[in-house]
């Protein structure tokens, strides 16, 4: 009774409050691509997700554009890659992917492409026996001949890299994705944007592609989420073994805070913005419960998670209650004034009879 008690106070406020600042505020606050050196190439398919069997090949067609002015001379190669857990951030090392250097064969490893035109580069895949459940690496284009810098400089070195997650399947093969944790930057918000972090683990062998949605709600049990925010957009692939944070942010409401950078290389400024067309005012508690759905190889499994946080705009119902205080003062003392000044009134009347 308490909670729905205080739940009812806070929509009463929240109109209250919502009111009264209308009221007050005059003022509202494809491919993968490079461009690097002169070399402009546009490549697809990218990224490569593939699964095969052990004994399988696999033929894959790269399509290579030269955007470039020139005639350029490329080769390509197979180089490792390592992925960052936490911002997804892939970097290419210089070493050869040991595993699967004796599985790829590039029909041409060395091959010219004229300004405009348009080439297909046949990568054949053949996966032995004794493979295992999952690999990764990329494909990476460069010019045959890189430019020398001259002495005591330096030059950049353009190359676009293709990259390709493998998966073999085979017996064994397990797919298990869990949660690790689910939490808020903060309990309590004076403004939003909220900030919430989702972090995924990939227990199996394999890939899995996680995909799902975050919704905001007054409680654990609406019916009817406030806002639905997407979960893996970028449609990532999670390796296994590999535990990742997903960032969501909710920022749907008035007022929050907007971050905006003045100029390039110059700090970031956090301004509060008021927009009272699309946005609805926030105060209270929310419950924000993800829902992320994978394939476990035979059918979509999903795992859930929730965090709670509030919303409690402390100076703008500080400010509240010290007008709704002034307001009483002054209505007190208006009618004060008026009660003296009748009383006086029906004295000197039954003076005067």
């Amino acid at each position: 009774m308490l909670y729905f008690a205080v739940m009812k106070l806070t929509k009463i406020l929240s109109a209250v409050l919502v009111g009264l600042l209308f009221i007050l505020n005059t003022q509202p606050a494809v491919a993968a691509s490079t461009n690097d050196s002169g070399l402009s190439l546009e490549v697809s398919p990218s990224p490569i997700v593939l699964t095969l069997k052990p004994g399988e090949t696999k033929t894959v067609d790269v399509r290579i554009f030269n955007a470039g002015a020139n005639t350029e001379t490329l080769k390509i190669v197979l180089q490792n890659f390592t992925t960052n857990k936490k911002n997804s951030q892939v970097n290419l090392d210089d070493k050869l992917p040991p595993e699967v250097n004796d599985w790829i064969r590039f029909a041409k490893p060395v091959f010219t492409v004229k300004a405009g035109e348009r080439v297909t580069q046949q990568v054949s895949i053949t996966v032995p026996d004794s493979a295992g459940f999952s690999y990764n690496f990329a494909m990476v284009i460069s010019r045959q001949n890189a430019d020398k810098a001259p002495t005591g400089q330096s030059t950049v070195l353009g190359s676009v890299a293709i990259f390709t997650l493998l998966n073999i399947d085979r017996p064994g093969a397990i797919k298990k994705l869990t949660v690790e944790s689910f939490v808020s930057s903060k309990k309590y918000y004076e403004y939003l944007p909220a900030e919430l972090t989702l972090k995924l683990t990939n227990e199996g062998n394999s890939l899995i592609l996680p995909a799902g949605n975050a919704f905001i709600q007054r409680t654990a049990n609406s019916n009817e989420p406030i806002t639905v925010l997407p979960i893996n957009p970028s449609s990532l692939y999670l390796l296994p073994g590999v535990t990742r944070d997903y960032q969501i942010k909710w920022d749907d409401g008035l007022p929050h805070y907007v971050i905006k950078a003045a100029a390039a290389n110059a700090p970031t400024e956090r301004n509060l913005e008021w927009n009272w067309r699309d946005s609805t005012f926030r105060i209270g508690r929310y419950v924000a419960r993800t829902v992320v759905v994978y394939n476990d190889g035979q059918r979509d499994v999903p795992v859930e998670a929730q965090v709670s946080f509030w919303v409690i705009p402390w100076k703008i119902i500080l400010g509240v209650i010290l007008a709704g205080l002034l307001l009483l003062v002054g209505a007190f003392a208006i009618f004060k004034f008026v009660f003296k000044t009748l009383k006086r009134n029906r004295f000197k009347y039954r003076a005067k009879n």
